[in-house]
């Protein structure tokens, strides 16, 4: 039967189809769960604050009637590249084909050489396409999909950029991690002898909390890929939804004499897991080895939760503190890249 691909703008009938997509695609899978509908909207809303400096395209693929993929075609003026993001598609290389070839079509229009994805909006959006670790229960934050997405989308001439990987840490491994953290004990000390410290995130005062980090998120990340500057007010919207998730808590690090937190480290309590999501600190602060005074503070936590599994989340390539501790990564994501050239046609 002949693909039917349509654009789908908010506030469309087609856009309305379009939010259930994903959850028409991969069902009711726990490995693979679809993004909420209210999410998608959210991030695409007509009133999004990244519509100042860019643009996008929903589609909407069908066969007959039934929507089998969605794509969404953006650009923004600070970022490299055009993206793809919000891709969702039945296992079907000609669904694929159509589908991506429309939102190409877009980009080439608006004179956009080369397109990279899966991201949706921005890195504090959604990200990254899972390419290993699909066995393993998700965690909030981590860009999950079908396993069958990495083949598709390289069969549609992506080729894989830049990689992230993650570590699950549990039974003998949970134990050397924290041998490992208590090792660094003495150093710790050292460092408080410094006059550096950590205080918990107050979630009474998430979004006041949030702005005293925006620095040290646009310092520290800017220039990562999928990462480009955003305005106080876009990084406050795409980082709203983290405001009413369960278990989401924080440390900020301080320096004696400086008013403003030097660094920061987030991450996310479960029932039994622990999930270290992100770090960062300002530059000039840096190869003190203080990421372990932000780790130590987090394990203080967890003790008192018994957690059975820590999870290093979503280190780029590269040497991590997660690698000191040994063992391979559980999990890889990578962002996928190629020219915006028709699918089939020489670039």
């Amino acid at each position: 039967m002949t693909i039917r691909v349509v654009p789908a703008s908010p506030g469309s009938d087609a856009f309305l189809t379009f939010l259930g997509v994903a959850s028409a695609v991969r069902g009711a899978d726990p490995l693979a769960p679809a993004q909420p509908p209210e999410l998608t909207g959210f991030l695409l809303a007509p009133d999004a604050p990244w519509r100042r400096q860019g643009e996008a395209q929903p589609f909407v693929a069908f066969e007959g009637e039934r929507p089998v993929g969605a794509v969404v075609a953006a650009i923004d003026r600070r970022a490299p590249h055009g993206s793809f993001g919000f891709f969702d598609c039945v296992n079907d290389e000609a669904t694929a084909v159509a589908l991506i070839d429309a939102a190409l079509a877009w980009l080439r229009a608006r004179n956009v050489e080369r397109v990279e994805g899966p991201i949706q909006v921005h890195a504090l959006g959604v990200y990254r396409m899972q390419i290993a670790g699909h066995e393993r229960a998700p965690f909030l934050g981590e860009p999950r999909n079908p396993v069958w997405y990495p083949a598709l989308v390289r069969r549609l001439g992506f080729a894989e950029g830049a990689t992230w990987r993650t570590w699950d840490f549990e039974g003998w491994k949970l134990w050397a991690f924290r041998a490992f953290h208590r090792v660094q004990g003495y150093r710790n000390r050292k460092l408080r002898r410094r006059g550096y410290a950590t205080v918990e995130m107050d979630r009474a005062r998430f979004v006041g909390e949030l702005t005293r980090i925006y620095p040290i998120v646009m310092s520290c990340y800017g220039g990562a890929p999928a990462f480009w500057p955003l305005d106080l007010d876009e990084y406050l919207r795409l980082n709203l939804p983290l405001e009413h998730a369960s278990g989401v808590r924080g440390a900020l690090l301080f320096k004696d004499g400086v008013t403003d937190p030097i660094g920061f480290g987030m991450g996310i309590e479960e029932a039994e897991r622990g999930v270290l999501h992100s770090f960062g600190i300002l530059k000039e602060h840096r190869g003190l080895g203080l990421a372990h005074l932000v780790m130590e503070h987090a394990f203080a936590e967890m003790r008192q939760r018994h957690f059975r599994c820590v999870v290093g989340a979503l280190a780029k390539e590269g040497s991590t503190k997660y690698d000191e501790v040994g063992g391979k990564p559980s999990r890889r994501y990578a962002l996928y890249q190629r020219a915006t050239s028709p699918i089939g046609r020489a670039p």
